[in-house]
């Protein structure tokens, strides 16, 4: 065996790990799953997405996002979530 296939196939057992890529959404995740619990909003996730339904006190007029409730990430859905809770907190004074 030469001395080049042998260092390719050890390369391979000897090469440090992977560097685990940060997680994007650390911060918009538990916030948009937080704020959706305190005020009945629904997240659905679907395969890939989410769908953020509005929560029963919200009036059908106020939602903006009707006929389009799907986000893509994490981020869209807080941002979802957010423009919910505005809505909600005129009818709630």
């Amino acid at each position: 065996m030469s001395t080049r296939n042998l260092s390719r196939m050890l390369g391979g057992l000897f090469k440090a790990p992977r560097r685990r890529q940060p997680d994007p959404y650390r911060v918009s995740r538990p916030a948009a799953k937080n704020l959706a619990a305190a005020h009945d909003i629904e997240i659905e996730q679907l395969k890939p997405g989410f769908n953020v339904w509005p929560p029963k006190a919200l009036a059908e007029e106020a939602d903006e996002f009707a006929g389009d409730h799907y986000a893509n990430d994490w981020d869209e859905v807080l941002e979802r979530v957010q423009a919910y809770v505005a809505a909600l907190a005129p009818a709630k004074a």
